[in-house]
């Protein structure tokens, strides 16, 4: 009881609950069961419980997603911001939160910057992950471009990221994700190609048809 009377500090509470509300949590379940459990008992169950928001934080990181438009050329993007570090466990949910930015804000088709600009660490897993996010955005013909990857990750995992849209500076962006759009049309003109010339190769009685390409119009164009 003694002891208790030590771990409960009303300054402290008052304290953490004017700035970090969720260090709250911790404090008071190892303050409850060091009552009722016992003392040790109590401790070990506050770490786990510490441990287990810090594992959710690293998890699930904050990515802000914004909108912006091309000051000249005045062609919307989005935006997502990545944290500093990207590891195995915040690989999955930086990969669907950028997926859902694709589809939601982007609509589908409007570029889409991941900026990379603070990020400090990058490990195998992560770096899978977006050569994945990449192949899923090249399927529905959308632009997807990683800005600023500092010179250290790429040198260490830059053999991965062979397929990836890089931009090293904010300046080139637009020429960037133009050139992106055009290399992306040209490769499914070429599918379209391919296709239409073994259907009309496959077909034993009928006239001569050339291929009739269908072609969706880009919205950035040359300045």
């Amino acid at each position: 009881m003694c002891a208790l009377i030590n771990i409960f500090d009303y300054q402290i509470i008052q304290n953490l609950w004017r700035s970090t509300r969720r260090e709250l949590i911790p404090y008071l379940i190892t303050f409850i069961c060091c009552s009722f459990l016992g003392l040790s008992t109590g401790i070990l169950i506050g770490i786990a419980v510490n441990l287990s928001i810090l594992l959710f934080s690293i998890a699930k990181p904050n990515i802000t997603v914004s909108s912006d438009v091309f000051s000249k050329e005045e062609h919307r993007y989005v935006q997502v911001q990545i944290p500093q570090s990207v590891q195995y466990p915040s690989s999955s949910h930086i990969q669907s939160s950028v997926s859902k930015a694709g589809i939601r804000e982007a609509c589908g088709f409007d570029p889409v910057v991941v900026d990379c600009s603070q990020l400090k660490q990058l490990d195998y897993t992560a770096a899978r992950g977006l050569v994945n996010l990449s192949s899923e955005f090249k399927q529905r013909r959308q632009p997807l471009v990683f800005l600023g990857l500092s010179p250290a990750i790429l040198n260490n995992v830059g053999s991965l990221l062979t397929d990836l849209t890089l931009c090293a500076e904010e300046d080139n962006l637009y020429e960037t994700i133009l050139e992106s759009r055009i290399k992306e049309d040209e490769d499914a003109s070429v599918k379209c190609i391919d296709v239409t010339t073994h259907t009309t190769s496959s077909i034993e009685n009928g006239g001569t048809s050339k291929p009739l390409l269908v072609r969706r119009s880009n919205k950035l164009s040359p300045a």
